[in-house]
């Protein structure tokens, strides 16, 4: 008997925690990143409920569709599913799908599967509609309705609000430091670029209480970078995109792309962990007592049934009766003096229209300040410095070659003023792997990735 409960707790020990473990998860919001291509966890990276996954079928071990550095890990309680797997010191995961797995050093894994790849089938990608309609608040708080817009270029240190709806964009870029506020359920869609530089918070307002699954991001561009520092509360994809997630910065939600690399002490928090929260159910409660305390408001509506009219009536009664006390006689005589009396009430009238006359006068004020321009140089600044009702033409402080921060052949760039701001723009766009010129086309930093 001893020996038979032995056995069955052993069995026990390595029953997979996963609900339906046995089968890999093949719906997309099973996890919380999906990549179509390759998956890089760096350093101390984690992922927070929710599966982690690759779609591309590795042919041998010597190749990798994912990475795991050291002490990078993902939530024991879901599976992970990739092709061939790299586990690096104490990289650790709960179960495994895989057909190949490549250990260096000690790693962690409860269990493991073979898998069956590729894990889905990605959705295609919406319609892109934006417009010319450029927004690029420098400075204060900008509130957006939905709509077509062009580049939307959020300055350091401002904030946008989007009250909610369907927005389209030419691209985006969020300043170091600036705020990007939806106060409702949005659906966000990028043609282009999606870029963030450092310390970028990407959330709910705080006034409202709008859930990360009910923001959806919608990028179509070849590159997406979410910059260090920075707070992401959505649901990004991007499965045309080389997604980078720099260091130190969390993503509350879901993260799909065809590429995607966490840096040292990226984390990922699966937005399915956060519907529970008991925090929306109390909220439509305090919404529907203010809906019913303007039921009292017709209480309001007897008071409209004015009873001080007749009280009007009295009012010009007591005025002829101290004017009667002098002489109570001749009262015939003294009703055309009240009469005088609404004569003198116009007098006032005299006195607003002389108000509006002394009004014109400050506005002739500032109408001379305007005419001073002194001519110099033209400054990449959004503003005429040299006087001849243009700005910033000839593209001043354009034409220097620069580093775009990006990978591989993307990082090569040239100065162009853009809106009163000089920029760095990539000489060349991101394109699939030529396997004979030793570069690194596609931009996710390896070069001739995916060649034979």
């Amino acid at each position: 008997m001893k020996r038979s409960l032995f056995g069955f707790l052993v069995v026990l020990m390595f029953v997979p925690h996963f609900a339906g473990a046995s089968e890999m998860p093949r719906n997309l919001e099973d996890y919380c990143v999906f990549a179509n291509k390759k998956l890089l966890l760096g350093t101390n990276a984690a992922i927070i409920g929710g599966s982690a996954g690759v779609n591309r079928v590795i042919e041998r071990a010597s190749r990798f569709s994912m990475v795991m550095q050291s002490h990078s890990i993902v939530d024991p309680s879901f599976p992970v599913a990739a092709s061939s797997i790299k586990m690096v010191d104490y990289a650790t995961v709960g179960g495994l799908f895989r057909d190949f797995l490549t250990r260096v050093g000690i790693v962690n894994v409860n269990w493991e599967f073979d898998g069956d790849f590729p894990v889905l089938t990605l959705p295609d990608l919406p319609f892109f509609l934006p417009e010319d309609i450029h927004i690029i608040p420098q400075e204060g708080t900008t509130w957006l309705g939905p709509g077509r817009y062009g580049i939307l270029e959020v300055g350091p240190g401002a904030t946008v609000v989007l009250t909610g709806g369907e927005y389209h964009f030419l691209q985006t870029w969020f300043r170091a430091g600036s705020q990007f506020y939806y106060e409702n359920p949005v659906e966000v869609r990028v043609q282009g670029k999606f870029m963030g530089d450092e310390g970028i918070v990407v959330r709910s307002a705080p006034w409202a209480d709008v859930l990360p699954h009910d923001a959806n991001f919608v990028v179509g561009g070849a590159m997406a970078t979410f910059g260090p520092y920075g707070s992401y509360d959505g649901m990004f994809y991007a499965p045309r995109s080389s997604i980078r997630v720099q260091r130190q910065t969390t993503i509350t939600g879901q993260v799909v792309g065809n590429k995607v690399r966490f840096s040292d002490n990226v984390r990922c928090i699966w937005a399915a962990g956060i519907v529970p929260t008991p925090t929306p159910s109390p909220t439509p409660t305090p919404m529907a007592t203010p809906t019913r305390t303007p039921t009292p408001t017709p209480t309001l509506t007897p008071t409209p049934t004015r009873t001080p009219t007749p009280t009007a009536t009295q009012v010009p009664t007591p005025t002829p009766a101290p004017t009667a006390t002098p002489t109570p006689t001749p009262t015939p005589t003294r009703t055309p003096s009240p009469t005088v009396a609404p004569t003198a009430t116009p007098s006032p009238t005299p006195v607003p229209t002389a108000t509006p006359t002394g009004t014109p006068t400050p506005t002739a004020v500032p109408t001379q300040t305007p005419p001073v321009c002194i001519p110099s140089a033209e400054v990449c600044n959004g503003r005429d410095d040299d006087c001849d009702t243009k700005i910033d033409e000839g593209n001043p402080g354009g034409g220097i070659s620069c580093s775009t921060g990006n990978l591989g052949v993307c990082a090569a760039g040239v100065t162009k003023c853009h809106q009163g701001n000089v920029i760095c723009t990539q000489n060349t766009g991101a394109f699939p792997e030529i396997c004979t010129d030793q570069l690194d086309n596609d931009c996710d930093g390896t070069v001739n990735d995916g060649c034979p």
